[in-house]
């Protein structure tokens, strides 16, 4: 269980559930759900949260969510996200200048959830540690980004990787910091410029997206039976991976949020499976009835196939309707092809002389003396 306390302010019932069981689902066992901006300020002084998970319209008559930010605040540096769905610029400037962690736009993954409040409570720990008054209290922070078990990495605009949780460290081999490396460096270079193009046509409208790349990176397997150690080899593995982009106030690209699994034994899958797919389909056409207009030559009685190629009925028959065959010779045939290996006919002369000799054969019995 990850101890760290979260306020979620949403009006929506289904949606408040929703984000509570999936953070429940992740180890985020101390969940608050309040439907007011005016009940979240209580909460918030109560409960003291670590973060605070905000629909940016709610439907309260004093207070929506960016309001409600703001006066919490004032009194603390919680951290920050909205959620949101369709919000005029004037709601987005007024949420940008409270300073969030980040922005989901509804509707969202499971894994986006849990990646931005992962990476938001990263950030947060990062800024206290850049404090003189850091305390054991950014113990929880670092348990709920090492934890995870998906590959979660922030990168900047650039792609320069800014963060990497243990999950993502130990997937590319690296025993301690992945920081500092470029995101595009990990990345098989034929699927490099696909990935690029990608991420560079995201935007507020559509600020995340999902796809899969080729990487050289460690069997997950592997990685559970030795932890990463040095027998375990990098090979080219399939990853998805879930990006969403973070952008400034001229609406440009500041930085990238990815939450990334191993997905190779499921193409390997697919990639059976679509080829079993290919075989029983040419089996079924080799095997399907025949029908239709076959081309056949008048004289030599070969068959046109599909190629546009002459070919021998017989092959044509096996090849395509997996017809097999016997061979023989008719008795036409065989007599035309073999006139002389019949029985000889005799001819009149010699008829008459086998009668002529069996006629000397019979004679009369002797006179007696």
């Amino acid at each position: 269980m990850v101890d760290a306390r979260v306020l979620i302010v949403e009006d929506d019932g289904i949606t408040a559930r929703y984000v509570q069981g999936c953070l429940r689902g992740h180890g985020y066992g101390a969940t608050t759900v309040v439907a007011s901006g005016s009940e979240a300020l209580r909460q918030a002084a109560t409960l003291e949260p670590d973060l605070m998970v905000v629909d940016i319209r709610l439907r309260d008559e004093d207070l929506d969510g960016v309001e409600t930010v703001r006066r919490v605040r004032e009194r603390s540096n919680v951290p920050v996200i909205y959620l949101t769905g369709y919000s005029d610029d004037d709601t987005v400037r007024r949420a940008d200048a409270t300073g969030p962690q980040g922005y989901l736009v509804k509707p969202f993954l499971q894994r986006e959830l849990v990646a931005a409040v992962d990476a938001a409570l990263h950030d947060h720990l990062v800024q206290r540690r850049a404090e003189p008054t850091t305390t054991t209290h950014d113990a929880p922070y670092r348990s709920i980004v090492e934890s995870q078990v998906e590959m979660v990495c922030r990168l900047d605009a650039d792609g320069t990787i800014t963060f990497a949780n243990a999950a993502c460290r130990r997937a590319f081999g690296y025993r301690d910091a992945l920081v500092g490396a470029s995101y595009w460096s990990l990345i098989a270079l034929p699927d490099r410029a696909n990935v690029r193009q990608r991420l560079a046509l995201l935007s507020q409208n559509r600020p995340a997206e999902v796809h899969e790349h080729r990487a050289l990176a460690l069997d997950p397997v592997e990685i559970a039976r030795d932890a990463g150690a040095p027998s375990a080899v990098p090979e080219l593995r399939w990853q998805q991976w879930s990006v969403r982009a973070f952008f400034g106030p001229a609406g440009e690209i500041v930085g990238y949020q990815a939450v990334g699994r191993d997905v190779t034994e499921r193409r390997r899958r697919d990639e059976a499976r679509d080829q079993r797919l290919v075989e029983l389909q040419e089996a079924l056409d080799r095997r399907q009835p025949a029908r239709g207009l076959v081309p056949i030559c008048a004289s030599c009685k070969r068959i046109r196939n599909p190629k546009e190629e002459w070919e021998v009925l017989e092959s044509y028959l096996r090849d395509h309707y997996r017809i097999s065959f016997t061979h023989g010779i008719c008795p036409e045939c065989m007599e035309r092809l073999y006139p002389d290996d019949g029985p000889e006919e005799p001819d009149a002369d010699s008829v008459a002389d086998h009668a002529t000799a069996g006629q000397a054969a019979v004679v009369d019995p002797p006179e007696p003396l």
